[in-house]
């Protein structure tokens, strides 16, 4: 069969965490952004797109212990669809769903959206085979968890994933 990756070789601190094009970033949970008036703080906003309900929930009380807006979706279609809707910073996204599309899919077509550029997604799933890291990488993934994860390791992750924002003038 095909080797499961345990840790990253070029981040021997984070295990199960597999950087694809991530690059570790000042955490912060509240982002600055500015609008055509003003500048205001606002609250990260994260779409947890997995089809298991009990994991959703897992993910739910792990992401309460930051300063997070937290959406769901147990579908790939579905969880497409909220992404275009809200807008996320960030889409943790599972790979096996029932729906008709794979993670993978969803995740190359949030990345080929302009309207969704900037969104990070981070896949979280149970498939460990450097074969499915590679699926990841090529759909545009920006991190990769294998399951099971740790709340503390993946509350940290997110953070890591979630720079704050740079006005622009």
């Amino acid at each position: 069969g095909a080797a499961r990756v345990r840790r990253s070789a070029a981040w021997p601190h984070l295990p199960r965490v597999h950087r694809i094009t991530c690059r570790p970033i000042p955490c912060g949970r509240t982002r600055l952004s500015l609008n055509a008036t003003h500048s205001s703080l606002m609250t990260a906003r994260i779409l947890i797109v997995e089809d298991q309900a009990e994991i959703r929930h897992l993910i739910q009380i792990t992401l309460s212990m930051g300063d997070y807006e937290v959406h769901e979706a147990d579908t790939g279609p579905t969880g497409l669809a909220k992404a275009k809707q809200i807008k996320p910073d960030l889409v943790l996204l599972d790979v096996m769903m029932p729906g008709g599309m794979t993670g993978f899919e969803v995740c190359q077509a949030i990345k080929a959206d302009p309207d969704m550029a900037g969104v990070m997604v981070m896949m979280l799933t149970a498939l460990g085979a450097v074969a499915d890291i590679d699926l990841a990488r090529d759909a545009g993934a920006d991190a990769y968890w294998v399951k099971p994860f740790s709340p503390g390791e993946l509350l940290e992750q997110v953070e890591i994933l979630l720079p704050p924002v740079t006005p622009t003038v």
